[in-house]
């Protein structure tokens, strides 16, 4: 399972967190930061090196997209899109 929320570094930053277990460091839950380029304004992950270069207009795009699929485990996209309000 995944969820993609607002982070608490700054206002266009946001962090996927991923329900996945590692054994070797027995944690459950792992974070990855998502950031906003200000003159692209397209997502993109500042920390992981394999994906770094990669840029996306959506969320929807992101979770999607075969290499961040490839180097962030994730279970499978849900074929509909869940409505919430924003603040």
């Amino acid at each position: 399972a995944y969820l993609i929320r607002s982070s608490r570094n700054g206002l266009t930053d946001y962090v996927l967190s991923v329900h996945q277990s590692n054994e070797q460091r027995r944690v459950l839950q792992w974070h990855y930061l998502i950031c906003l380029d200000p003159i692209t304004r397209r997502f993109y992950f500042r920390d992981e090196q394999s994906i770094t270069h990669l840029r996306f207009t959506s969320f929807r795009q992101l979770v999607n997209d075969r290499e961040v699929r490839a180097a962030i485990p994730m279970t499978e996209v849900l074929p509909y899109a869940i409505d919430f309000e924003e603040e």
